[in-house]
């Protein structure tokens, strides 16, 4: 057979597509020197599992390929099985270093590496199983190899460690984000699309291979072969989904953005200029807030002033078990704070930022928060947030939903929908319609 001869059939091309793009990204990623070098290097390692186990695909199905060209190398029919086993831990640690700028403890990373670096052991495995001759054989017919368990588990072994590792992605996110609401008030913005993207696309991967076995498992071989086909081309959709989505946001893409920024400046208290945090990183423009110049409307009833409480000019700290009951002196300058300055209206306003207009350690904001009023910080300021939405909606003044949305410190309508009817049990329109 001759290069000149026909060896790839449209399918075939998807295929070789994916292979292509999956090795330029990894090597894009790879010439990154700056930001989160880690996430790019575990991106980069995945998209290059993603492309080796598509060779894995080609090389077995492509039959003009199989018998012309490696029909003498039987082996190398196997050394690209051991990607899959790769492809989860990898996702897990890209993650992790996202969020967390680290994959975790070098015993944890050894320990989720074990499926992978046992694979020469399965391999041996499955040749004491059936022999030199029968893995030539199965080479070309396969359902010989499924005669071994070792070739079975290394077939669908990774699909059971990819669900587990994809769901403890998802799971990661989850808690990452009940973290921030300790910390920010608001954590839209911080949610990391970009992982979700990726994740939630392997696990459609995952559900979509895992039908295919199913049904070639049951007998239902043309469903099965439709599902292969169907499956490579939306491999090649998802990597470019994902070269497309790292080009629209490479700070993102790229680590770039600590996963605890959102760039906002520093509130002090009463007419002083705001410092900006040395613990931020701006990720967009934003000019000063001043506590006295945000916006000034009436409060609802349950937002009347308890009590004036007067700043000192030095950080108080209360030492001792933190169990102890919360001094109130330290809670009504929380208070003061959020009634009389109203400080909730700012729509990046974090703990940090509270504390430092309160005179308070963060650590111990957060906790008077958590222990005085029974909810983390992103509950504390929204319900604020909600109050004064309440009051806008009644006034009668004829504001959009969504002007009344900004008005109350939320930067998107979606948030304080969703967020609205959490504590009301109905939608701005709704609740406004029953004050007619």
């Amino acid at each position: 057979m001759f290069f000149s001869d026909s060896i790839f059939n449209i399918n075939d091309i998807t295929l070789i597509l994916v292979i292509f793009e999956s090795i330029s990204f990894s090597v894009l990623l790879l010439a990154v020197r700056e930001g989160r070098v880690l996430s790019c290097r575990l991106l980069s390692l995945f998209l290059l599992a993603t492309g080796c186990e598509a060779l894995d695909t080609l090389m077995y199905w492509c039959a003009p390929l199989k018998n012309g060209y490696l029909a003498d190398y039987v082996y190398l029919f196997f050394v690209f099985k051991i990607a899959a086993f790769l492809q989860g831990p990898l996702l897990l640690f890209y993650t992790r270093s996202v969020l967390y700028g680290t994959v975790g403890p070098v015993k944890s990373v050894a320990l989720h590496a074990i499926p992978a670096l046992l694979f020469p052991v399965y391999f041996a495995v499955m040749m004491a199983e059936l022999g030199h001759d029968k893995v030539v054989e199965g080479v070309f017919h396969y359902g010989l190899l499924l005669d071994s368990w070792a070739f079975n588990w290394i077939v669908y072994g990774p699909s059971a460690l990819t669900l587990v590792y994809a769901l403890a992605s998802v799971k990661s996110i989850r808690v990452y984000v009940e973290g921030l609401k300790d910390t920010y008030s608001n954590v839209d913005k911080i949610d990391r699309n970009w992982l979700k993207l990726l994740i939630y696309g392997f696990l459609f991967t995952w559900c979509w291979n895992f039908a295919n076995i199913i049904f070639a498992t049951v007998g239902l071989t043309s469903l099965s072969a439709l599902f292969g086909l169907t499956g490579n081309y939306y491999d090649l959709i998802f990597v470019k989904a994902l070269a497309f989505y790292n080009l629209l946001y490479s700070r993102m893409a790229l680590g770039r953005t600590p996963p605890n920024s959102v760039g906002r400046e520093e509130l002090q208290p009463t007419e002083q200029p705001i410092q900006e945090s040395q613990a931020s990183t701006p990720v967009e423009n934003s000019a000063p807030v001043i506590a006295s110049q945000l916006p000034l409307v009436q409060p609802a009833a349950s937002l009347a002033p308890r009590r004036v409480v007067e700043l000192p000019s030095e950080p108080t700290e209360v030492h001792g078990d933190e169990t102890q009951e919360v001094p109130l002196v330290l809670v009504n300058r929380l208070v003061a704070l959020m009634e009389q300055e109203r400080l909730y209206l700012e729509p990046e306003l974090t703990v940090d930022q509270l504390a430092r207009a309160a005179r308070i350690p963060a650590r111990q904001t957060s906790n008077i928060i958590n222990r005085h009023f029974g909810v983390n910080f992103f509950e504390y300021v929204n319900n604020y947030r909600i109050e004064h939405a309440k009051t806008l909606l009644a006034d009668g003044h004829g504001h959009s939903i969504i002007d009344i949305s900004e008005m109350s410190g939320f930067n998107s309508k979606s948030a304080f929908n969703r967020f609205f009817k959490k504590i009301t049990g109905s939608t701005p329109s709704e609740y406004r319609k029953s004050l007619l």
